[in-house]
């Protein structure tokens, strides 16, 4: 059987990995913006992986996925080399299945501070790996993706092109009531989409210290739970609602789960991207909205809150 391996990565762990793999295999790891990366001659197994966290990912990355030929690839096996960037394996995975390229069910994950300790295992997975093993195929779709493809939100009435502030704007709480956003006229506003499994998921200790300063003063959180990045934010509203309350002691308003991207995603989401464009890159973007109900500042999800501080005090005046 043939193999190929190829790596995005500006760290060295990932190129270790990638040559311990490509030994087991018997061929030469290659960088994916190398001249030679491309896949010319038909593989039975593409070992291909990443360091990175999934939203560093770039398109440059993405487009070489897209690259690819189908028809010489039986088969693609991703692996990893952080623990946050495993989620980037589901990233990787998801692209190679749009391009119609079968991914085996089990990857590899190498944790980066003691990678000289599992570069053998590396060697050990990637020949298992070339034996007959589950697929993803293509026309599949994992049971989480399917999921979250059922949960379509209703249209509101309300659009980004004839609203003018997001009090215009009804969400659904996390019991499934209709929540109008007019009901926070006057406050301060902090809009965030969350995840339970990201390695963002500690900024909610955060957002609850400012929640718990400025709250008197006038200032509201409202958070919106997204399961569209690498599905980090599974289960139910009331599961999402008891985690954060047990793990982070969360006070803050908490609603129903929502689409942010894509042609699902909440009419709530359509206007704050409407105001400051660009689709969301991942979990915890931020969005404040002045008391007006005005969008005036979007914050990236590596933001922490306590930087924040200076802009919300700016608007609670």
């Amino acid at each position: 059987m043939k193999a190929a391996v190829r790596y995005y990565s500006k760290k060295g762990n990932t190129r270790l990995v990638a040559e311990s793999i490509a030994e087991a295999v018997n061929t030469d790891p290659v960088s994916y913006d190398d001249p030679e990366a491309g896949i010319e001659e038909p593989v039975d197994v593409l070992f291909i992986g990443s360091g990175l966290y999934a939203h560093t990912i770039d398109k440059q990355f993405l487009q070489y996925i897209e690259s690819l030929d189908p028809e010489k690839i039986g088969k693609a096996v991703v692996f990893s080399t952080s623990w946050i960037s495993r989620h980037s394996n589901e990233l990787i995975r998801d692209a190679l299945l749009k391009q119609g390229i079968p991914v085996q069910k089990a990857s590899l994950y190498v944790r980066s501070n003691v990678i000289s300790e599992h570069l053998k295992d590396a060697g050990a997975f990637a020949a298992r790996s070339m034996r007959e093993t589950p697929l993803i195929m293509p026309e599949e779709k994992p049971e989480k993706e399917a999921a979250a493809e059922a949960e379509n939100e209703e249209p509101d009435e309300v659009t980004e092109s004839t609203a003018e502030s997001v009090y215009e704007f009804t969400v659904r709480d996390n019991q499934g009531n209709d929540v109008p956003l007019s009901d926070y006229a006057g406050k301060v506003l902090l809009i965030v989409n969350t995840a339970t499994r990201c390695g963002f998921t500690p900024q909610y200790d955060g957002l609850e210290a400012l929640y718990e300063k400025y709250r008197e003063k006038g200032f509201e959180i409202l958070d919106f739970p997204c399961n569209q990045f690498a599905f980090q934010a599974p289960g139910s509203d009331e599961k999402i609602d008891s985690f954060c309350k047990l793990k982070f002691d969360t006070k803050f308003p908490r609603f129903s789960k929502i689409k942010v991207n894509g042609k699902d995603a909440d009419p709530l989401y359509n206007y704050l991207k409407s105001v400051f464009p660009g689709r969301i890159k991942w979990n915890f973007s931020k969005f404040l909205i002045d008391r007006e109900g005005h969008v005036v500042k979007r914050f990236n999800p590596t933001d922490k809150p306590e930087s924040l501080e200076s802009d919300i005090m700016k608007y609670l005046g």
